[in-house]
């Protein structure tokens, strides 16, 4: 368990993603190294920051060549 301001180690941090069935995954941070996650869909559809007009789009991604979702601070 992390304390306050303590240091946090990559097998602490979790992964949530769907597969690409749509299933949605769980997995240490350590373990998803070999996910192809510029080729999944979004967990969540990005969704505008209250008040104001987001940039809820896809962007390009010059170093896959693909677009990926893109979402707002609420995210």
């Amino acid at each position: 368990m992390a304390v306050a301001g303590g240091s946090v180690s990559a097998c602490e941090i979790a992964v949530c993603y769907l597969d690409r069935f749509g299933r949605q995954r769980e997995r240490p941070a350590t373990e998803v190294g070999e996910v192809p996650f510029e080729e999944l869909a979004p967990l969540e559809c990005p969704v505008p920051y209250p008040g104001r007009q987001s940039f809820v789009t896809n962007a390009w991604a010059s170093a896959t060549g693909q677009l990926l979702a893109c979402g707002s601070l609420r995210q």
